[in-house]
């Protein structure tokens, strides 16, 4: 939800930079110049300009996050945003509302608006705090000068610990997402999805892991799925595979998902500002995940070419690059040389044994080769 003040200062910079004229009923921004075509195709929703795009999809293409065009509209919350009487929290609700595309009116009464004072700088800042078993983490709304971003309570740790979104019950759920930051599972628990945040990709819930297998225990229920979801990247990479290595040998189910490897190296709550958490978004970042976790070079293979039909590609595993390569001739032979499926299984089960089938045969025609040692990246390519 885009606030009133914002939304017209949305509407004036685009009309003034872009030339954008309103649409008859007022509900769109349209006939801007493009800054990549330089047509005027560049359009708004001016109700909620969160994003500009030209119309000549096939053409240009063109795209922008307005927090992208205009930064300084979602900063100075403090100032923007006052505290009242009334409202004590003003700014902290401004800044989920825009700032993280969070709807604050689901989460009151999780988090508060404080204040953090250097003394010896002089410098001081409001914060939205949320707390953490008897401890907290707040992050600062206008941090200046070298000012931390977010501190933790002093003299408390959050080793072994986990954050958890509101009125979750987790020994009933059948999956966890564990995410990084605070920001990242709340993107997730918008969408749908059960997640709490380990405050770091390097913490290992260690604590909030045995407390929640005593509650299955408990109820007796079976544990729950872990999928871990930290940020792509050597770290979130590197700890995804030591805590699932780790969890795995206490018992637990582990899976993964990654965002999706850019230059500007999105989170799960650029994703959620993005509208990139869809079912179908999500399964692909399911797949990411798997491909960290595969085992072997051959089983990293397969899941490509399931994914996307490649009968030959380059793919990296373990820092080296490999060659994957299907004879489809002999994958078809192979494929009618299995047992036909019987008929008595159910839908979901007779889809489960084809693609069983599928994977079968093309592991049996699928040739895998080391080809560096090393894994080179390319500085530029021939673009025909």
């Amino acid at each position: 939800m885009m606030w009133p003040e914002t939304q017209q200062k949305a509407v004036e910079r685009l009309i003034s930079d872009y030339r954008m004229k309103p649409s008859p009923n007022r509900k769109w921004l349209q006939g801007g110049r493009c800054p990549a075509c330089d047509k005027k195709e560049l359009y708004a929703n001016a109700e909620q300009p969160w994003r500009v795009m030209c119309g000549r999809l096939n053409h240009c293409g063109y795209s922008a996050e307005l927090r992208d065009l205009y930064p300084e509209l979602f900063a100075q919350w403090s100032k923007r945003y006052p505290q009242t009487r009334s409202n004590p929290h003003a700014a902290a609700d401004a800044y989920l509302s825009e700032g993280r595309g969070l709807d604050h009116h689901k989460l009151k009464g999780l988090y508060t608006q404080e204040s953090y004072y250097n003394a010896s700088k002089g410098h001081s800042a409001n914060t939205i705090r949320f707390p953490l078993g008897d401890g907290w983490w707040e992050r600062l709304l206008d941090p200046t000068g070298d000012m931390p971003k977010a501190r933790m309570k002093p003299s408390w740790s959050v080793a072994g610990r986990w954050w958890i979104p509101p009125n979750l019950h987790l020994a009933y759920q059948k999956e966890i997402w564990i995410t990084e930051g605070i920001f990242d599972a709340l993107a997730l628990w918008s969408n749908g999805l059960t997640a709490v945040s380990a405050m770091s990709s390097n913490q290992y819930p260690e604590v909030g892991l045995a407390e929640l297998a005593k509650n299955c225990d408990r109820q007796k229920q079976k544990r729950p799925t872990l999928i871990w979801a930290f940020d792509t990247g050597k770290s979130g990479e590197e700890f995804t595979e030591k805590f699932v290595e780790r969890a795995e040998k206490s018992g637990w189910t582990c899976k993964a998902a990654q965002p999706p490897k850019t230059d500007r190296a999105p989170d799960w709550n650029d994703l959620h500002l993005q509208k990139k958490l869809t079912p179908k978004d999500l399964d692909r970042y399911r797949h990411y995940g798997d491909l960290l976790l595969a085992k072997t070079a051959k089983a990293k293979a397969l899941l490509i070419y399931e994914h996307g039909d490649q009968t030959s590609f380059p793919f990296r595993f373990k820092n080296r690059l490999y060659w994957c390569k299907v004879d489809i001739e002999k994958y078809h032979k192979a494929l009618n040389q299995l047992d036909d499926t019987p008929e008595h299984l159910s839908d979901e089960e007779t889809r489960t044994l084809e693609q069983q089938k599928r994977l079968e045969a093309v592991s049996s025609c699928m040739s895998v080769n080391e080809i560096a040692n090393c894994y080179p990246e390319p500085l530029y390519y021939q673009y025909n």
